[in-house]
Formats: structure tokens, sequence, C-alpha cells
């Protein structure tokens, strides 16, 4: 049984599929001290495989009705639902544990998830990749949250706290989110945050971002790079630049049902996992049957060696807001007036949560970047029943 692996970028395209305080006012920007935790490799293993669930649940559910390329994250957004989830308490919590694959108890799941990040970060110093991860908490300036809440996401996520504006100057903090996250990716992930997706009613915003740059431990000539057909479906051809390599060192597998290749960058730590159906053009088949266990075999069974290598170059992006699809896939009530964020100490709910993620492949590597904002909202006020006016009053007996 080899180890789960992380699949911090999930990519399906016509070409290709990767898997991959106090009580007090909070200040303005307030930077909590990063805590390193020595997390059991029990509890990462488990945390993987909830991270690989989550992203073969949420792939499968946007393959259900998008038409284009699919470019996702899972780990950008499960960290920042898991900051958000941090705060829900009751029907809400249980539907986010569910949905997000969320099995070991809280304690251990958020010390987890912090000591996962630490390590990425840690890896990625000094090495041939690079690698940057990030989180921040956005909160109406005078709105109390809970110091359990903010422990919670200042010592697991090093999630620091900044006081923003959203009830008189929406549009002003729109932009301030905006550059956090730009500054965040190498100004990869522009404009997160469309116009409308804040407004006065909006009361905190969590937000993750996502850097990573590896080079091939291999990298492919340029100068074999070339147009050739791409078959985008039975009869439709375009012509894409397709980048050549022979004798590469590399793993593949084989299964029934599809081809696997990984490549790896240097580091050693990174790999990128292609899987290529056996039957074409039927990679609805291969959705179908993906689970954490069948990938986790397939994985298993990969041979490194010498293999000639053609593969697409591509650049590719995507913007969603996702809750349709966490809706549908078992959290609507955080949607809505019923959500219990109690633990944040506000009645709030989840507006809506804003994944943006790119990926581009060449010759010299890769460069991909995610960032999500989970956008919070006050309830809806209560309807008011004003007796301003003359009024008929009856006392009755109701038996």
């Amino acid at each position: 049984m080899i180890p789960l692996r992380y699949f911090p970028l999930a990519v399906a395209t016509g070409l290709a599929v990767l898997l991959g305080c106090s009580s007090k006012p909070t200040a303005p920007s307030t930077e909590p001290e990063i805590v390193t935790i020595d997390v059991p490799d029990g509890d990462v293993k488990e945390l993987a495989r909830g991270n690989n669930a989550f992203a073969l649940d949420l792939y499968k559910k946007l393959a259900e009705t998008e038409k284009g390329n699919i470019i996702v994250s899972p780990y950008s957004i499960r960290t920042a639902l898991g900051m958000t989830y941090a705060g829900a308490r009751g029907q809400t919590a249980e539907e986010m544990k569910k949905v997000l694959h969320f099995t070991l108890p809280d304690e251990k799941l958020h010390a987890a998830m912090g000591g996962v990040t630490d390590s990425f970060q840690t890896a990625g110093k000094n090495r041939a990749y690079q690698l940057n991860i990030a989180n921040a908490l956005w909160n109406q300036q005078g709105m109390k949250l809970l110091p359990g809440f903010l422990d919670v996401t200042g010592r697991h996520y090093a999630a620091g706290v900044r006081e923003v504006d959203f009830e008189t100057k929406p549009e002003e903090t729109r932009g301030t989110i905006n550059k956090w996250v730009e500054d965040q990716t190498q100004d990869k992930i522009k404009e997160l945050l469309k116009q409308g997706d804040i407004d006065g009613m909006t009361r905190s915003v969590l937000t993750n971002a996502v850097y990573f740059q590896g080079s091939w431990q291999q990298p492919f000539d340029a100068a074999k790079t070339s147009p050739a057909d791409f078959e985008l479906e039975p009869g439709k051809m375009v012509q894409v630049p397709v980048m050549r390599q022979d004798d590469m060192q590399a793993g593949s597998a084989q299964t029934p049902e599809f081809s696997l290749l990984e490549l790896p960058y240097q580091g050693d730590r990174w790999q990128m996992v292609f899987l290529l159906p056996k039957k074409r053009h039927r990679l609805k088949d291969v959705e179908t049957l993906l689970t954490v266990e069948s990938l986790s075999d397939a994985l298993g069974k990969l041979r490194h060696g010498r293999i000639d290598v053609v593969i697409p170059k591509f650049k590719k992006r995507m913007v969603k807001q996702l809750k349709p699809e966490l809706s549908r896939l078992g959290m609507p009530t955080a949607f809505h007036d019923a959500a219990d964020f109690s633990g944040m100490g506000q009645n709030l709910h989840i507006d809506d949560v804003i994944h943006q993620a790119m990926i581009e492949v060449d010759e010299q590597g890769t460069v991909a970047a995610a960032a999500t904002a989970v956008t919070m909202a006050l309830d809806s006020a209560p309807p008011t029943f004003r007796l301003d006016q003359p009024f008929l009053v009856i006392l009755r007996d109701n038996a």
C-alpha cells in the first residue's frame, strides 16, 4: 500500500487529465505567529486521503456541467473552507465535514492542515521549485470574532486578520483583497473577486492563495516543439504545439482503462501525472471509475524507465463560483440564513466560494497558481411587523 499523495491541483482539459486573542475588535492587520506542530504520519495520510476524495468528488461534479477545460485546486478550496469550518456548528458543520471529507477530530484536523502546509512551505525553500501558500482573514472593522476561532485560524492556518470596510467601501476592499492575491501568486491570479462579489452586507472573506513553479528534471528541447493535430472529438481536429523527448526517464503504468505517465520536477518531491483513456474519447469512463482507492492502486503500478514522450504545450485558466457544486455535493445549509457559524461569533452564512486556477506547461516546466475566497455575509434580518398605524387586535381561545 503506497502512501496516498496530495493532489493540490486537478486539471481536465481537452488535452489531458492531471490529478492531482481577545473578544475586542480585531486589529487592522494582525499577523499570527506561525506555530510548527509535529503531526503524526497517520493524521497526514488521513488528511491526504480526504483531500484526494474531495478532489475527485468536486471534479466529477464540475464535469457534469462544464463543457470546456476544468482547472481546479482542491487543496486551495479545502484550505479556505477548512478555516471557515472552524466557525461552523450544528448541521452546517456536519454537512461541511461530510462534503470536505474531514474525517479527523477537529483538533487533529486543523493541526494536520497546518502541518501539511508547513511541510509544503519548508520543502519549497531553497529548492529547485518554488511553492508559496498564504491564508488571510478579511474582517469588517469593529466586528468581533470569537477568540477560539481566531486561535485556530491563526495557529494552524497562519491567517492574519485584516480589518477592512466592506460596509461603506466594498469596491476599495475588493481591490485590496485582489492585490493581496496577485502578490501571493506572482501576478498569476488576477481579479479573483469580480465587481459585485462583495457588497455592503459582506462581513468576512477568507482567502487562500497557492503558487507553484517547477522545472522538469529533463527539460524538453524547444527546437523539437512543433504543431501537430489534436482530436478534440471524433473527426474534429485542431493544431496544438507539441513537445517531444525521446528516451526520457519517466514513470509509466497501464490499467485496463487508462495509461499513466509521471514526469518528475527537479527536487524529486513533485511530479505531474497524466491519465490517458485506453479507448479514444472515453474520458468520461475514466472519470466515472476513479476513486481514491483505484487511483492509489494505479499509482502503485508506476514503474520508472526510458520512454518516448509526446505531450502538448498548454496554458489554461478557469474562474468559477462553486456555490452550486458544493450545494449539490451536500452542504447547502452553509449558504443560507439557516447556517450556523456561531463559532465565529456572528450571524453569518457563506455567500459564495469563488475560485480561480491556472496552469502553464512548457518545455522548461510548469507554473500553476490558484486562489479561493470564501465570502461571508450577514444573515437577512427577520421580517418586521411594525404597528405604526391603526390596527385591530383579537383575543382568541385556540381550543
